[in-house]
């Protein structure tokens, strides 16, 4: 029975030390007219662990870009508050995959990029645009996505299943425990 108690303890500890971790990516794409680029990086965390990152899902917790500017589009930044969908299916591009792509704007600047559901093979539509004054800017290459660190932001335990094995093993420990008294 003691035997039983101790494995039980142990698979609640290893229970407790499953951490979600959040992961910084970066970006770049090239491709637009004058040499311009775009580069960039989000945080995003799998939750559901299906091996897309999907903004519309909560799994994105930060994003910035820059884009170099040319003579079509001025440079400008755009930040987390101005991201409006970003999903990557974390297999080092963008662009490749039917559902991918990045959509922000803050009013004044805007960046697309995804496939085009238009044309198989689904060619990349990458965009700058500047709503102020009638100039865009295009790329046909991939977005380049790099998993650079842990996001430097402390671990963050997974409280969901964590708390209920917790609790399930502390109701067996006490449950072995009446029984040996």
């Amino acid at each position: 029975m003691i035997k039983k108690l101790y494995f039980v303890a142990i698979l609640t500890l290893a229970a407790t030390s499953s951490q979600a971790v959040s992961i910084s990516y970066d970006f770049t794409q090239g491709g637009y007219e004058e040499g311009a680029v775009v580069t960039g990086s989000f945080t995003a965390e799998d939750i559901n662990t299906d091996g897309q990152i999907d903004g519309f899902s909560g799994e994105v917790s930060d994003f910035s870009m820059s884009f170099s500017g040319n003579s079509l589009v001025a440079a400008f930044d755009l930040l987390f508050v101005d991201l409006f969908s970003l999903v990557y299916d974390m297999d080092g591009t963008i662009g490749d995959g039917a559902t991918e792509g990045m959509a922000a704007t803050n009013f004044f600047f805007s960046f697309d990029v995804g496939a085009s559901p238009f044309a198989p093979p689904y060619p990349l539509i990458g965009g700058i645009g500047d709503f102020f004054t009638p100039g865009a800017s295009v790329s046909s290459e991939l977005v380049i996505v790099t998993a650079a660190t842990n996001s430097g932001a402390a671990d963050v335990p997974d409280s969901g299943p964590t708390v209920a094995l917790l609790g399930l093993g502390v109701l067996a420990i006490a449950t072995a425990r009446r029984r040996l008294r």
